[in-house]
């Protein structure tokens, strides 16, 4: 069975922060806290950030300011910090929200990689940090927005079911 499209985009994902990992490490204090596995899917007790939504199942850690695509651009500046998941850098979004931010970030991003053509080194950098703040501050607004006529998850409304 071959595996699916989103399955070969997460581990080319874990394998680029596996590759940064060894690079750069992590703070002792850090490393002992983090056992490296799939820090994408929290499953612990905490709630969704977004505002409205209850959900504690499926947690996905989320960079608020999509650090990722920096870290890509220029990883001896981004990934460092990226791999050490900082509290202040983070929220959880249970998958529907996850994916609801991606698309909104969409439109900025293209946006940003069409503005970062040819630019040198120093130029990228500080439209790095232009565009890393742009989207901090949308994904900062996005989780204030209540949600609206919030359905219930069929696990919860269907009797629950135990969270993994």
């Amino acid at each position: 069975m071959m595996p699916s499209k989103s399955q070969l985009k997460k581990d080319k994902y874990f394998l680029q922060v596996e590759q940064w990992k060894k690079k750069y490490g992590l703070p002792q204090e850090q490393e002992k806290k983090i056992k490296w596995q799939d820090l994408t899917t929290i499953k612990a007790d905490r709630i969704c950030a977004k505002k409205g939504c209850d959900r504690t199942f499926n947690l996905h850690r989320h960079h608020k300011g999509h650090d990722y695509i920096f870290a890509c651009i220029l990883p001896d500046v981004y990934a460092p910090r990226y791999i050490q998941y900082h509290n202040d850098d983070c929220c959880y979004l249970c998958k529907q929200h996850h994916q609801a931010i991606h698309r909104y970030y969409a439109p900025v991003v293209d946006e940003f990689f069409k503005e970062i053509v040819g630019l040198t080194n120093k130029d990228l950098e500080y439209c790095c940090e232009r565009y890393k703040a742009r989207l901090t501050k949308m994904c900062e607004n996005f989780i204030q927005v209540k949600v609206r006529n919030h359905v219930k998850s069929k696990r919860k409304s269907m009797g629950g079911r135990k969270h993994e």
